[in-house]
């Protein structure tokens, strides 16, 4: 488990949260403190996180224009998957 930094959404100040428990969370959060971890241990240098986060980056911008290219769905689509006739063991 963490601690949700961010709102709900991307609408959400969370200004429910003090700036005293953002930062303590901020502290601990799992892949800053992962990081720091590879780092200090010598498994990973600066330049090797730097590169593995442009790669994430990458592959995210890839991701979004692939999304952005592909055709609109059709409005039937939305009623494609919502349920699942399961079938007894013994009607098999």
């Amino acid at each position: 488990m963490t601690y949700r930094i961010t709102g709900h959404s991307r609408r959400d100040p969370s200004q429910y949260q003090s700036g005293d428990e953002k930062e303590r969370a901020l502290q601990n959060e799992p892949i800053g403190r992962f990081e720091q971890y590879l780092l200090a241990e010598g498994i990973a240098d600066q330049t090797a996180l730097d590169n593995v986060q442009a790669q994430v980056d990458e592959e995210i911008a890839a991701a979004v224009a692939s999304a952005m290219a592909a055709p609109e769905p059709e409005p039937t689509d939305a009623l494609e998957d919502l349920f699942v006739e399961e079938t007894c063991p013994d009607e098999a």
